[in-house]
């Protein structure tokens, strides 16, 4: 019997591969090849858009800004939880303002 691959995330196998390329000094010239086909994305997107009727485009816009909404929704989320997570006492927070401010030595 053969043993099983787990699968790996995508994100955690990309960061493997950059880390890899950082190694062997090869990582400038992925970010230009990344940056690249990312520019030539965008240029395609927009052509495609040119030649889209009215009523699809429309369709096209709205659901890409959806999309950016709610990715934007998420993120704030996600900083408002850390937030949370690192809150300091209230109490500590006083001492240390009266400590920036000198209150401490009346």
């Amino acid at each position: 019997m053969s043993a099983k691959k787990t699968s790996i995330p995508g994100a955690q196998r990309d960061k493997r591969y950059v880390e890899k390329l950082k190694e062997s000094n090869k990582y400038d010239e992925y970010k230009k090849k990344k940056a690249e086909a990312m520019k030539k994305l965008r240029a395609n997107r927009k052509e495609e858009e040119k030649l889209m009727p009215i009523s699809e485009l429309g369709k096209t816009i709205s659901m890409r800004r959806a999309a950016g909404r709610k990715r934007s929704k998420k993120y704030r989320q996600k900083l408002k939880q850390s937030a949370k997570d690192t809150q300091i006492e209230p109490a500590a927070l006083a001492k240390s303002f009266r400590k920036a401010t000198g209150a401490h030595k009346h």
